[in-house]
C-alpha cells in the first residue's frame, strides 16, 4: 500500500505540466498541437513547475507532501495562466520585434489581419510594427478599415468587432458605409443601421487606412459636427 502511494505521489507531480499546458490553451487560445508536441511541452512544463516548487519549498520550507502537491498544482495553474497572458496580448512577438533588426516583423501563430486588428484596438499598430511607414511624423492611433467583398462591395468603417478564428472569421464595421464610385470619387453611403457583419468567406482583401483618408469617417464626422453644434 505504501508503494502504491508513493508511486502515485511521482504521478501526481508529473501531472502539473499537462495542468498548466491545459490552462494555457484554454484561456490563452494555443492552437492545435500533434501528441508529440503535446508530450514534449508537457515535461518541459513539468520541469519548469517542478523547479518552481523546489525554489517555493526552500524559501518558505514546505514540510509535507500534501503541502507540496497543493504548491505543485497551485504553481502549474499561474504558469499556465502567464502563458495564456503572454499569448494573448502577444508578449513574446512583441519582444521579438522589438529586439529583431533586420525590419521583419513576427506576426506569431495569429492571421497577420486578426494581429493588426488587435493592435488597432489598443492603438500600437506603429509601437508594434503595423505602421512603419517612413517620413510620416503624425500617426493615427486607430485606423479605419476598407473592405473589397468578392462580389465587387466595397465597405468602410471602423473595426469595433472582430474574431480570432480565421476559420469563422468575422468582422464588424461601426459605424459603416457602403461605397459607391462617381466621377473617380468615392461616395459614403451610410448605413441606416448600427454597421455591418462581415464574414471571411465574402471578403477580397482589407486595407487599413487613416481616418481622414476615410469617405465614411468623414461623412459620420460631418453628422457628429452637425448633432454637437445644432442648439
Amino acid at each position: 500500500m505504501d508503494d502504491i502511494v508513493e508511486k502515485l505521489h511521482y504521478v501526481l507531480f508529473l501531472l502539473p505540466g499537462f495542468v498548466a499546458f491545459a490552462v494555457a490553451s484554454i484561456f490563452g487560445g494555443l492552437p492545435e498541437f500533434g501528441d508529440l508536441y503535446l508530450i514534449f511541452y508537457a515535461v518541459a512544463l513539468t520541469i519548469l513547475n517542478l523547479a518552481a516548487v523546489a525554489l517555493f519549498a526552500k524559501v518558505f520550507r514546505t514540510p509535507s507532501k500534501t503541502g507540496l502537491q497543493i504548491v505543485n498544482f497551485g504553481c502549474a495553474v499561474i504558469i499556465g495562466l502567464l502563458i495564456a497572458i503572454a499569448a494573448r496580448t502577444q508578449v513574446v512577438f512583441t519582444v521579438s520585434n522589438y529586439l529583431d533588426l533586420n525590419g521583419v516583423y513576427y506576426a506569431g501563430p495569429e492571421p497577420p489581419l486578426v494581429l493588426l486588428l488587435h493592435q488597432n484596438k489598443y492603438s500600437h499598430l506603429d509601437s508594434e510594427g503595423g505602421d512603419i511607414r517612413p517620413g510620416t511624423r503624425v500617426r493615427v492611433p486607430q485606423a479605419w478599415v476598407r473592405v473589397k467583398l468578392k462580389d465587387g462591395e466595397t465597405y468602410e468603417g471602423f473595426p469595433k468587432l472582430y474574431s480570432e478564428e480565421p476559420k469563422d472569421f468575422e468582422l464588424y464595421l461601426t459605424p459603416g458605409c457602403g461605397l459607391t464610385s462617381a466621377g473617380g470619387e468615392d461616395n459614403a453611403d451610410m448605413l441606416p443601421g448600427p454597421g455591418i457583419l462581415l464574414l471571411m468567406d465574402r471578403i477580397d482583401w482589407v486595407e487599413l487606412i487613416d481616418p481622414p483618408a476615410s469617405s465614411c469617417y468623414r461623412a459620420w464626422s460631418r453628422i457628429a459636427h452637425s448633432a454637437n453644434n445644432s442648439p
